[in-house]
């Protein structure tokens, strides 16, 4: 510690009047030096605790010292101590002070203002801010600190979870006896952090406790969790360590001790950001994911170590979400069993406030009864209502039931299998299970992924969590509405044997236990399990089927030509069955709900449904030329009537074969991209156009925060690349792409950009920009790698992909017969699109079609392209291709922070 600091305490202690500049400087160099040493001892590995405490500690010393300088400074120490509380607030007044956290501290007095009081705040007020700290100072009389706390929940239990570091304690004491609430306020200021603690006073965004950068502090389960808790335990219980709780037998101990090493997890990586950043930075970026997993020695591959790294994290907020959650339930008395009021049958199951209990009146009711187990959950799927907390307790206590005998039990399978063939209710009863442990006991193949995560295959969540949410994706179909929504509810409705689809959904990811190349080991444990629980042959199969081909739907959806007959017929061959067909339909959808927020659009829904209905006809055997016909004629009314409104004053002779001959260019694809106003927009567009400009707009889609521009000119050679460019040169980055092209030379771009630093859609500046970079090209003949080359001057234009992905480019000869189709999976960045589209271009290489995604920082994209009107089937070319590829793929800076 700084003598310097020391030397003026004790000067001020014996009658000294050492000034605040001087104190706040000797204090900023012990803090640097507290706060070096407290970094030493995280980087040495201690805990999240010590090094808070240590910081803490440090803290109080300053405070303490200030204090006695101020009241040196005031008038007599004596009096003033009795008069007053300096109080540690928030954080700091738990002992729980990150490095870079706020130094909340009041002033608190009794009785009026005075003059000494006054020059001791006087003195305290800059010397926080001098001496390094970011505080957040407050002073108040006990009288106000009362009336506000009547007021607001959040003062309240501020001053209850306070403690004082110097004066006399019988002032916060005061405060506090004055505070201590009658029964219904109480229960109001419960309430109210309960709400807090459901995250319903914050973003959406915040709720997910499986957000992809998630913030340690707001997130679900992250430390305001944490605080929530404690605020509910003070009001019910009054202040007073966890541990004492604990032996009041409120808490169990090993809850307790779970607890404990969910906080100090999250407290060590918040520790680690604080010191890393020198500033305050809580959300964890997938740069600072790199970071972390890197100090914390998660191991030398970039990609495994975060996934690692956030399976650790997810653990901890789990345990601290489970305490929020267990405080809510003690604190308000929600979910509880009817107990003694209850006269039911000893053990039977029974239904309070709309929840099913069980259990409750014989401790061995399940042990009489294994299958009970399964029993409980099979009644809240068939009569609804969730299972009671309590039961759930119960049930989690009695895991050990869960036996070989249990997993092979007829009874038990039938009540599994009556859990699933309700889809409307699986996904909620599952996730139940899955949360009490029974559902991975019984499964011990999905207990084995439980908080395992992949990223690579464009996941945002843990395996288990994945799962859940493709099940529970079902029971919002009904719910979708829109013509999308329609047509996969009546699939839905016509699946025979629903119970089937649901274990497939359950199964379908499994096999990433063993890692991402995970669907013929998924396979394998499909038919393990269900040899175990007693499958017929048929089920196993069927099952099995769906596991395997669980992408090929969305593969071939998405990124191949489904207006290719030779497409829609290996497809169609593939699945063989209309039956499997619906099935498939479902299960990719629920797939696509769950992999990440807004993966899911309607462009894709609409994708599958196309897939779907010319499937559908193919094995009917019906007629395939009509296909075209049963998607144009619906539409022709509405684009005649957009065209007709946009135009009043215009005569339309001929649009129905104008309208006609516009779709079949086009094709399907193209209708179902865009809607009538749309299409009928760039019908009019084309009918304007010189030969050698172009007509570009742009709209905000307001859900996704994304620009939406279209782009309609005659194709040359090149185009695609000098698109892309004009977004790469302004910094705009693009997250989704559509080309469709005509034989007659016209082609119309589609793009979602966004801004590349602030993810946010393009302002009309930046949107004139990047048309202005294009009409340079277009028009006036300039070179679009000069403007994207001054854009890479700058280093924050271009980074690196912001998730370590590795990079596959593959050649695909089977998906067309005229095309070649080149696959490309790697991270995102800015200017990624273009780089790919340059050495198309470079190469002579017509791009006739992309498919572009880009889905939680991972790109996939499949582009048809030809050369010379022709596959490219040359080996040579192909492989000069594929180089060019990798080398424009690797990141060009070094990465931005």
């Amino acid at each position: 510690m700084s003598n310097d600091f020391n030397r003026l305490v004790d000067q001020a202690r014996l009658g000294g009047h050492p000034t605040a500049t001087e104190c706040a400087r000797a204090a900023r160099e012990l803090r640097a030096a507290a706060w070096a040493e407290a970094r030493e001892r995280h980087r040495q590995g201690a805990s999240g605790e010590t090094v808070l405490r240590a910081l803490s500690e440090a803290a109080d010393v300053i405070v303490q010292g200030a204090a006695e300088a101020g009241a040196a400074n005031a008038g007599p120490r004596d009096d003033l101590f009795q008069r007053v509380a300096v109080c540690a607030l928030g954080g700091y007044g738990r002992n729980e002070l990150n490095p870079s956290s706020d130094l909340d501290v009041c002033l608190l007095y009794t009785g009026e203002m005075t003059p000494d009081i006054a020059n001791l705040n006087e003195f305290l007020v800059p010397f926080f801010w001098d001496a390094g700290f970011d505080a957040a100072y407050l002073l108040s009389s006990a009288d106000e600190a009362v009336g506000l706390a009547s007021e607001d929940t959040s003062t309240l239990t501020t001053y209850l979870l306070s403690r004082v570091v110097w004066g006399n304690p019988d002032v916060l004491g005061s405060v506090r006896a004055a505070i201590s609430v009658a029964d219904a306020t109480r229960r109001g200021c419960i309430a109210t952090c309960a709400q807090r603690g459901y995250r319903r006073h914050l973003a959406r965004d915040y709720s997910d406790r499986f957000a992809r950068q998630p913030n340690l502090k707001e997130q679900a389960g992250g430390l305001r969790d944490y605080h929530a808790a404690l605020w509910m335990l003070a009001l019910a219980y009054g202040p007073a360590p966890l541990e004492s709780l604990a032996a009041r037998g409120i808490f169990s101990s090993e809850s307790l001790v779970e607890l404990n090493e969910g906080l100090d997890f999250l407290w060590r990586v918040r520790n680690e950001l604080h010191f890393y950043r020198g500033r305050r930075d809580d959300v964890l970026t997938i740069a600072n994911q790199k970071h972390v997993a890197a100090e914390f020695d998660y191991g030398p591959d970039a990609a495994r170590a975060i996934e690692r790294f956030m399976e650790d994290y997810y653990a901890a907020t789990s345990r601290v979400r489970e305490f929020l959650r267990a405080t809510i339930a003690l604190c308000t008395h929600e979910e509880a069993d009817p107990g003694d009021a209850a006269e039911p049958e000893a053990g039977q199951i029974t239904r309070h406030r709309a929840q099913v209990c069980a259990g409750m009146h014989d401790k061995r009711w399940f042990a009489e009864h294994p299958a009970r187990l399964m029993q409980v959950f099979w009644e809240s799927a068939r009569g609804g209502g969730s299972v009671s907390r309590a039961t759930l307790d119960r049930v989690r206590a009695n895991l050990h039931l869960v036996t070989p005998d249990f997993q092979r039990s007829d009874l038990v399978r039938r009540l599994f299998f009556g859990i699933c063939s309700r889809p409307l209710e699986a996904g909620r009863v599952l996730r139940q299970m899955a949360e009490c442990g029974l559902l991975g006991a019984y499964l011990p193949e999905f207990g084995a992924v439980r908080g395992i995560v992949r990223y690579e295959a464009f996941h945002s969540f843990p395996v288990d969590e994945h799962t859940l949410r493709a099940i529970e994706a079902i029971a919002a179909i009904p719910s979708l509405g829109g013509n999308i929504g329609n047509f996969l509810e009546r699939a839905l409705e016509h699946v025979r044997e629903p119970h089937l689809l649901v274990l497939a959904i359950l199964f379908h990811d499994l096999g990433k236990v063993s890692g991402e190349e995970h669907v013929e080991e998924g396979v394998a444990l499909a038919r393990v399990a269900g040899q175990r629980m007693g499958w017929t042959a048929d089920v196993i199969e069927r099952i099995a089927f769906l596991v395997r081909h669980h992408m090929l739907m969305i593969d071939v959806a998405m990124y191949r030509d489904t207006d290719d007959p030779g497409v829609v017929s290996t497809f169609a061959e593939t699945m063989r069955s209309d039956e499997r067909l619906r099935e498939l339909l479902v299960m990719s959808h629920c797939d696509l709900k769950a992999v990440g927020p807004a993966v899911w659009t309607e462009w894709k829904g609409a994708l599958l449904m196309k897939l779907h209905l010319k499937t559908e006809r193919f094995l009917s055997g019906r007629d395939m030329g009509l296909e075209a016909d049963h998607w144009r004629l619906p539409r022709m009314a509405g684009i005649e009537e957009a065209l007709r409104y946009s135009t009043p004053k215009k005569q339309h002779p001929g649009l129905d074969a104008l309208i006609r001959r516009h779709l079949d260019a086009f094709g399907e694809r193209y209708l179902i991209a865009f809607h009538d106003a749309e299409i009928a927009r760039h019908i009019q567009a084309m009918q304007e156009i010189e030969d050698d400009a172009f007509v570009m707009w742009h709209n905000v889609h307001e859900e996704t925060a994304q620009s939406e521009v279209t782009i309609i000119t005659r194709d040359r050679p090149g185009l695609f690349a000098t698109l892309a460019g004009a977004f790469s040169a302004n910094n705009a980055a693009i997250r989704s792409a559509g080309l469709f092209t005509t034989e007659s030379g016209y082609v119309i771009d589609f793009f979602h950009a966004s801004d590349a630093r602030e993810s946010r859609a393009l302002t009309n500046a930046q949107f004139d920009a990047v048309r202005r970079v294009v009409a340079e090209v277009l028009i006036h003949g300039k070179n679009i790698h000069e403007f994207v080359a001054a854009s890479r001057s700058r280093l924050f234009a271009i980074l690196r992909p912001a998730a370590p992905v590795a990079t596959h480019v593959t050649f695909d000869d089977l998906s067309s017969p005229t095309d070649t189709v080149v696959d490309i999976e790697t991270g995102d960045r800015t200017g990624l699109l273009y780089d790919i589209a340059a050495v198309f271009a470079a190469m002579g290489v017509d791009v006739l079609s992309a498919r572009i995604n880009t889905d939680d920082f991972r790109v996939r994209d499949a582009f048809h392209i030809a050369l010379g009107g022709a596959k490219i089937e040359n080996p040579a070319i192909r492989q000069d291709m594929q180089d060019r590829l990798r080398a424009a793929l690797e990141p060009l800076v070094m990465e931005h922070t």
